[in-house]
């Protein structure tokens, strides 16, 4: 099974979004006020508020 995207609902967006740039080095694929995404491997993880 492979997972094309996922989405993972936060109270903490900003700080979830400097965790996974800044600590874990993951590059942003878009974003918006109320959401970002990244990639991972084949896959997009969306974070939205």
């Amino acid at each position: 099974m492979e997972i094309k995207k996922l989405t993972l609902q936060t109270a903490e967006l900003d700080k979830m979004k400097e965790f996974y740039t800044q600590c874990l080095g993951f590059s942003l694929n878009g974003e918006s006020k109320e959401r970002f995404q990244i990639k991972a491997g084949t896959s997009i993880l969306e974070f939205t508020d």
